[in-house]
């Protein structure tokens, strides 16, 4: 699982939430390029306090944003859609 999400990171942008059974609150970190990056612009890169469930939630966005080539080789979104449905 974290050798999956280490990858990912390289090649999409990442957002992990996460909230320990005993913590008041969940903490949410983004990655782009396999490093901690501020959320937004101006803030620090360090996790932030958040809202949240107990357990964690992966998020990937603007996958293969990095590597146009691999980018081409995605369908259309709905077969794209469709594929994953299929997992």
């Amino acid at each position: 699982r974290g050798e999956a999400l280490a990858s990912m990171s390289h090649v999409a942008h990442l957002t992990l939430t996460t909230m320990t059974e005993d913590s008041p609150c969940a903490f949410r970190a983004h990655y782009s390029d396999s490093k901690l990056v501020p959320g937004k612009v101006g803030e620090s890169a360090e996790p932030k306090p958040c809202a949240g469930v107990k357990g964690t939630i992966v998020s990937i966005e603007d996958l293969f944003y990095n590597v146009p080539n691999r980018r081409k080789a995605l369908k259309n979104p709905s077969e794209e859609f469709s594929k994953v449905v299929e997992v």
